[in-house]
Protein backbone atom coordinates (compact mmCIF):
# COMPACT_ATOMS: atom_id res chain seq x y z
CA UNK A 1 0.00 0.00 0.00
CA UNK A 2 2.75 2.47 0.93
CA UNK A 3 4.51 2.33 -2.50
CA UNK A 4 1.20 3.09 -4.28
CA UNK A 5 0.54 6.07 -2.04
CA UNK A 6 4.11 7.28 -2.46
CA UNK A 7 4.02 7.00 -6.26
CA UNK A 8 0.62 8.72 -6.48
CA UNK A 9 1.83 11.50 -4.19
CA UNK A 10 5.02 12.05 -6.19
CA UNK A 11 3.10 12.16 -9.48
CA UNK A 12 0.58 14.66 -8.10
CA UNK A 13 3.33 16.86 -6.63
CA UNK A 14 5.27 16.86 -9.90
CA UNK A 15 2.20 17.74 -11.91
CA UNK A 16 1.23 20.47 -9.47
CA UNK A 17 4.64 22.12 -9.25
CA UNK A 18 5.41 21.79 -12.94
CA UNK A 19 2.28 23.67 -13.84
CA UNK A 20 2.27 26.69 -11.46
CA UNK A 21 -1.49 26.96 -11.34
CA UNK A 22 -2.90 29.66 -13.57
CA UNK A 23 -6.48 28.77 -12.68
CA UNK A 24 -8.28 26.13 -10.71
CA UNK A 25 -11.92 25.32 -10.98
CA UNK A 26 -14.73 22.82 -10.86
CA UNK A 27 -15.82 22.53 -14.48
CA UNK A 28 -14.31 20.22 -17.06
CA UNK A 29 -11.86 22.13 -19.27
CA UNK A 30 -13.04 22.34 -22.88
CA UNK A 31 -9.74 20.88 -24.14
CA UNK A 32 -10.28 17.70 -22.12
CA UNK A 33 -14.02 17.56 -22.79
CA UNK A 34 -13.31 17.60 -26.54
CA UNK A 35 -11.15 14.47 -26.24
CA UNK A 36 -12.33 12.47 -23.21
CA UNK A 37 -15.61 12.07 -21.39
CA UNK A 38 -16.12 12.11 -17.66
CA UNK A 39 -16.18 8.58 -16.25
CA UNK A 40 -19.85 7.65 -15.65
CA UNK A 41 -20.91 8.38 -12.08
CA UNK A 42 -17.65 10.13 -11.23
CA UNK A 43 -17.34 13.43 -9.39
CA UNK A 44 -15.09 16.22 -10.59
CA UNK A 45 -12.67 16.96 -7.75
CA UNK A 46 -10.70 19.79 -9.34
CA UNK A 47 -9.22 21.24 -12.49
CA UNK A 48 -6.04 23.19 -13.09
CA UNK A 49 -4.46 24.90 -16.05
CA UNK A 50 -1.26 26.69 -16.86
CA UNK A 51 -0.13 27.76 -20.28
CA UNK A 52 -0.69 24.89 -22.67
CA UNK A 53 -1.53 22.22 -20.04
CA UNK A 54 -4.94 21.56 -18.50
CA UNK A 55 -5.87 18.77 -16.13
CA UNK A 56 -8.73 17.41 -14.10
CA UNK A 57 -9.07 14.96 -11.25
CA UNK A 58 -12.08 12.69 -10.95
CA UNK A 59 -13.29 10.64 -7.99
CA UNK A 60 -14.71 7.54 -9.68
CA UNK A 61 -17.37 6.65 -7.13
CA UNK A 62 -17.87 2.92 -6.66
CA UNK A 63 -15.52 2.03 -9.52
CA UNK A 64 -12.57 -0.33 -9.54
CA UNK A 65 -9.32 0.96 -11.08
CA UNK A 66 -9.46 -1.80 -13.73
CA UNK A 67 -12.91 -0.63 -14.85
CA UNK A 68 -11.82 3.01 -15.13
CA UNK A 69 -8.71 1.94 -17.05
CA UNK A 70 -10.76 -0.15 -19.52
CA UNK A 71 -13.21 2.72 -20.00
CA UNK A 72 -10.47 5.16 -20.96
CA UNK A 73 -8.65 2.58 -23.11
CA UNK A 74 -11.84 2.36 -25.22
CA UNK A 75 -11.93 6.15 -25.52
CA UNK A 76 -8.26 6.17 -26.53
CA UNK A 77 -8.88 3.51 -29.18
CA UNK A 78 -11.80 5.41 -30.72
CA UNK A 79 -10.26 8.87 -30.31
CA UNK A 80 -7.28 8.38 -32.62
CA UNK A 81 -4.67 8.63 -29.85
CA UNK A 82 -1.33 6.84 -30.05
CA UNK A 83 -0.23 5.16 -26.83
CA UNK A 84 3.33 6.31 -26.08
CA UNK A 85 3.61 4.61 -22.69
CA UNK A 86 1.33 2.25 -20.81
CA UNK A 87 2.43 1.22 -17.31
CA UNK A 88 0.39 -0.95 -14.96
CA UNK A 89 2.25 -1.08 -11.65
CA UNK A 90 -0.59 -0.80 -9.18
CA UNK A 91 -1.16 2.64 -10.64
CA UNK A 92 -2.18 2.92 -14.27
CA UNK A 93 -0.13 5.49 -16.20
CA UNK A 94 -0.90 6.05 -19.87
CA UNK A 95 0.90 8.68 -21.95
CA UNK A 96 -0.63 9.59 -25.31
CA UNK A 97 0.08 11.53 -28.46
CA UNK A 98 -2.15 12.84 -31.24
CA UNK A 99 -0.60 15.23 -33.72
CA UNK A 100 0.89 18.04 -31.64
CA UNK A 101 -1.26 17.18 -28.61
CA UNK A 102 -0.03 15.15 -25.67
CA UNK A 103 -2.17 13.67 -22.93
CA UNK A 104 -1.85 11.49 -19.88
CA UNK A 105 -4.25 9.41 -17.84
CA UNK A 106 -3.26 8.26 -14.36
CA UNK A 107 -5.59 6.00 -12.39
CA UNK A 108 -4.96 5.19 -8.76
CA UNK A 109 -6.84 3.81 -5.79
CA UNK A 110 -6.50 4.49 -2.09
CA UNK A 111 -8.78 3.52 0.78
CA UNK A 112 -11.33 2.02 -1.62
CA UNK A 113 -11.57 5.24 -3.65
CA UNK A 114 -10.50 5.37 -7.27
CA UNK A 115 -9.15 8.57 -8.79
CA UNK A 116 -8.44 9.45 -12.42
CA UNK A 117 -6.15 12.34 -13.33
CA UNK A 118 -6.48 13.40 -16.97
CA UNK A 119 -4.26 16.04 -18.51
CA UNK A 120 -3.81 17.38 -22.02
CA UNK A 121 -1.43 19.79 -23.65
CA UNK A 122 -3.15 22.03 -26.19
Amino acid sequence: MFPKVLIATVVCILVFFSSSMAYAGKSIPAEIKAEFSQYPGSELVNTMAHGERVQMTLLCVGAEPDDVYEYYMEEIKHGGWEILMNLKTGIYQVMLGKGKKEASIIITSEDNETFALLSITK
